[in-house]
């Protein structure tokens, strides 16, 4: 059982480059403009992060925890109080996010911006952030192998959300 961050599969233009582009939301899932057809990308070195803040992009972005729901019987009854009952903590929507930006990078400040709750540690050996919980909601709170995993376009990728460069 795991709750999901994941990115459905749609296809997003650059955005308008001028300040009062469309608002930043987050959700438990990730688009972006890669479309489900193409490979699979190779995870990315954190190092190796150059952002470009002048080329904007968007994709839809939500956080659910629905798979909990499926699983109450596992589920840690003390936890009940920050389970949101249809699973949701955000509602996918569009976010905006910059050349170079990982899901990691958006994660992180949508979840700031909306005062969602996260607990994530890096881990040096792997070159990768590692998710602990959100919204209070922490891995095994649902049993043995639960946790949080994100999902882009339809696949799960096998590597941190650090490591992963939107396009």
């Amino acid at each position: 059982t795991a709750a999901s961050l994941t990115v459905p599969s749609q296809t997003h233009a650059p955005s308008n480059p001028d300040p009062g582009t469309a608002p930043s939301d987050t959700a438990a899932s990730v688009s972006s403009r890669e479309t489900a057809a193409s490979s699979h990308p190779a995870p990315v070195d954190q190092e190796s992060q150059v952002v470009d803040e002048k080329t904007k992009y968007t994709c839809t972005l939500s956080i659910r925890c629905d798979t909990i729901l499926d699983n109450m019987d596992r589920f840690n009854q003390n936890k009940l109080s920050v389970l949101p009952k249809d699973g949701v903590i955000y509602a996918e929507r569009t976010v905006t996010f910059y050349e170079g930006e990982t899901v990691y990078d958006v994660l992180v400040r949508e979840a700031k911006r909306k005062r969602i709750q996260t607990d994530i540690i890096n881990y040096s050996v792997y070159s990768s952030a590692y998710v602990r919980s959100i919204n209070n909601l922490y891995e095994f709170d649902c049993g043995e192998g639960s946790g949080w995993m994100y999902r882009i376009n339809g696949w799960f990728p096998n590597y941190g959300c650090s490591r992963y460069r939107l396009k």
